[in-house]
């Protein structure tokens, strides 16, 4: 549904890169950055590449069993090079680039040079990017990432996350021209009415 949100509209045309993410931690953004990024590769039949961009607390190596002890900031530190760390997945058309080494300055990596280098050089192997950001209250890392990318989702944990937190995230994506392409809400427990459920 999300997939179909996204690119159902004439103007996300130019569409390449998503950026997700959400106003504080533990909403649920890594694991629809992932669940986007695996529905992109099976129903688009395309090259998908997911990134992770939290050089603070990575997991998308994690939850998908990925063994990588290099990544993203080892590349743009120049530690290593772009071909040895692009994971091929299971799922058919998804490569994943891992964070990599938690570097010691984050932010100037992802504000660096290299990395908008590193992006334009992906662009061309890749049909679309996924970029799983770190919360943008906490840190200032999804400022940087926000303008290098064709459009942003940000996930809200329901029960949990505040309006003033949403209102202030949005705020800071938009101060960067940052496009902010919608919401996904997420910890949302669905009620069967009885009536219905004598039916299933």
């Amino acid at each position: 549904s999300l997939r179909t949100h996204i690119y159902s509209s004439e103007a996300t045309g130019s569409l390449k890169t998503i950026i997700i993410t959400s106003s504080q931690s533990r909403e649920g953004k890594t694991l629809v950055a992932i669940n986007l990024s695996i529905v992109m590769a099976q129903d688009l039949e395309k090259p998908i590449l997911l990134i992770d961009c939290n050089l603070r607390k990575p997991c998308v190596d994690i939850y998908l069993g990925l063994k990588s002890d290099r990544g993203l900031s080892d590349v743009l530190s120049g530690n290593t090079q772009l071909s040895d760390v692009l994971i091929n997945t299971d799922v058919k058309n998804l490569t994943v680039l891992p964070a990599g080494q938690i570097p010691m300055t984050p932010t100037e990596l992802l504000g660096s040079q290299k990395m908008k280098d590193l992006l334009a050089e992906l662009k061309a192997k890749f049909d679309y990017i996924v970029l799983d950001a770190p919360p943008i209250i906490p840190y200032a890392d999804p400022r940087i990432l926000g303008p290098l990318a064709d459009g942003a989702v940000m996930v809200v944990r329901t029960g949990v996350t505040r309006r003033e937190a949403i209102a202030r995230a949005e705020s800071i994506l938009k101060s960067v021209n940052c496009n902010i392409l919608g919401y996904v809400l997420t910890g949302i427990e669905y009620h069967i009415p009885e009536y219905i459920h004598r039916h299933l």
